[in-house]
């Protein structure tokens, strides 16, 4: 994943048939993307606040 990367979307109506189109990812900076990975930025200041912690002792 990247800043601003076209994504394939694939959706299905309630009928059975699929609907495929493209988007921009709204993650416009590398930060965002960081965030994502982690699974949001709660998870992200979390992670780097044990990752700090560890470090100190």
């Amino acid at each position: 994943m990247y800043p601003r990367k076209i994504l394939t979307v694939r959706a299905k109506r309630p009928d059975g048939t699929t609907i495929e189109f493209k988007v921009v990812a709204r993650l416009d900076t590398p930060v965002e993307v960081e965030y994502y990975r982690h699974g949001g930025i709660l998870r992200y200041v979390l992670r780097n606040m044990v990752k700090q912690c560890k470090a100190k002792h």
